[in-house]
């Protein structure tokens, strides 16, 4: 069974779902924990290029990522959806609007970023710096 074919369902809670392409789907994630039971607690290979993203929680009204080929933001997106194709360029930036959340990203040959926060109101969330990211972490604060 491939990672994409993997499949873990959330529940009306706020816990956020979501999930990273690099050369295919990796594993679900609802919090810190994936749909394969590994000891993982972000989405992501250190190294490898995340190249498609997608979330989806009950507090999350939109989502989109910025890739490095085009250098601008993509349209935004709503709700976990996987069968959304990857052009294969690298993302540099996500940006996610909602409430309720924490995100941070590792940037490719780096570190990890600071952990940026929303409140219990509407905001916006906006992570990377320009540099290719290659693993993400989203938890509730």
């Amino acid at each position: 069974m491939s990672m994409a074919e993997k499949t873990v369902t959330t529940t009306e809670t706020n816990e956020p779902k979501y999930a990273v392409y690099t050369t295919e789907w990796g594993p679900e994630f609802i919090g810190l924990d994936d749909s394969l039971g590994s000891d993982a607690n972000f989405a992501g290979i250190f190294g490898e290029p995340i190249t498609n993203f997608t979330v989806g929680a009950k507090g999350i009204k939109k989502f989109r990522i910025r890739t490095k080929k085009k250098g601008k933001w993509q349209p935004y997106r709503t709700g976990f959806d996987t069968s959304v194709e990857s052009d294969g360029t690298a993302i540099t930036g996500i940006e996610i609007v909602g409430k309720g959340f924490c995100l941070a990203v590792h940037v490719k040959g780096g570190t990890w970023l600071p952990v940026v926060n929303t409140s219990d109101k509407d905001g916006e969330v906006l992570v990377g710096n320009g540099t290719v990211i290659d693993a993400i972490w989203i938890n509730l604060i």
